[in-house]
Order: structure tokens, then C-alpha cells, then sequence
């Protein structure tokens, strides 16, 4: 299912914000969150809800995310029963957000064309098809607000947390670990550790 969320998710755009030549050409390497990435000093990375990169998979199935930097929106549905993952936005179609819209012309080529459609478990349905799915499913809402409705949410992927530790370790920058992180969660004191919804 991770596969095919990563195929079927408009998450493109959002790994544009740890491309350093971007930022370059666009003349915002002030930017506050690029320089805040970029920064010498040890960073430590733990959930914020501010940060762009959080794919939300509700309690009925439906799965939002906010890779387009925007409010997180519904994109689809897991389908428990076949395990399978429902929509209607066809996947090979580059969705525009916030860094995107910066860059002249499409992009030359889109990641999804390397993917074989056959290691998917990937449904792509009409809208007729899909408005039934809502209708059988409790209607999601379209977009949710951040982060008052984070908490009623079955389960949240941060994944600008993997990609900032990563992104600074290729270029050999020091990261540290957050003061709330350890290793083994059952070890979290209760009284000392607030965590970020899930």
C-alpha cells in the first residue's frame, strides 16, 4: 500500500522543496523554511503541523494529504476489504501546488511513467463511482482543518520528517534527535511527552 500511495499521491511537488537548484533559480534561498533546511547548525526535527509533507488516513478510509501546500484534501479511499486504493484523480496527471507553479512550463518528464501499473493495488474510478463510494462510506469532508482536526484521525505519515533528515545527512549536515524521540516507544514517560496525533 505504501507503494502505491507514493505512485498515486500528487507528492511530486512537494519534493521540489529539497531540490537546492530550484531554490537557487528562484532566488529564495532566504526563504525561512529553505533556511531554516539548510541551515550549519544541528537541527532537531520532530512533528509540527505547519510543515508541508503530512498524508492523513481517516478512521472511515479516506486519505488526505497536503503535499500540494495547501490544507490537507481528500485524494482517495482505502478499500480494507481488497486492499486497495480508490480514486478518481488519475495519477498521471501532475497536479500544480506551491512549488510547481513556480517553474516554467511542465516538468520534463513525471516519475510515475518508470512505475509498472501492475505492482499497484491501485483502482482509478469515474466520478459517478466515486460519489457512490462517499455515499457508502460517510461522506469525507473535502479539505480539513489544520490542526484542530488532525487528532480525530486514525493515522497521520509525517514525511518532510524522513525527508529533512535525509535531505541534510546527503549533504553532510548534523541533525539532531529531538528531545521527545527514543528509540523503543514504549519507552515514552507520559507525564514528560506529549505526542503528535496519530
Amino acid at each position: 500500500m505504501a507503494h502505491t500511495l507514493a505512485y498515486a499521491l500528487p507528492l511530486d511537488d512537494m519534493l521540489m522543496f529539497y531540490d537546492v537548484d530550484l531554490w537557487e533559480e528562484l532566488g529564495k534561498r532566504d526563504d525561512p523554511d529553505f533556511a531554516e533546511l539548510m541551515h550549519p547548525d544541528a537541527g532537531a526535527f520532530e512533528y509540527y503541523w505547519r510543515r508541508i509533507g503530512h498524508v492523513v488516513i481517516a478512521k472511515g478510509g479516506f486519505v488526505y494529504t497536503d503535499a500540494l501546500a495547501q490544507s490537507p484534501t481528500v485524494f482517495g479511499y482505502i478499500d480494507r476489504s481488497t486492499n486497495t486504493y480508490v480514486t478518481y484523480k488519475d495519477p498521471s496527471q501532475f497536479y500544480w501546488g506551491m512549488y510547481a507553479s513556480n517553474v516554467d512550463g511542465a516538468p520534463r518528464r513525471v516519475g510515475v511513467s518508470d512505475i509498472d501499473p501492475k505492482t499497484l493495488a491501485l483502482k482509478v474510478v469515474s466520478k459517478e463511482e466515486w460519489k457512490k463510494i462517499e455515499a457508502d462510506n460517510g461522506k469525507p469532508r473535502y479539505m480539513l482543518s489544520v490542526p484542530s482536526d488532525f487528532p480525530s484521525y486514525f493515522q497521520i505519515i509525517a514525511l518532510y520528517m524522513g525527508l529533512s533528515v535525509t535531505f541534510r545527512k546527503l549533504l553532510g549536515l548534523p541533525v539532531e534527535r529531538s528531545e521527545n524521540y527514543q528509540d523503543d516507544p514504549d519507552k515514552y514517560d507520559e507525564e514528560d511527552y506529549e505526542p503528535g496525533p496519530t
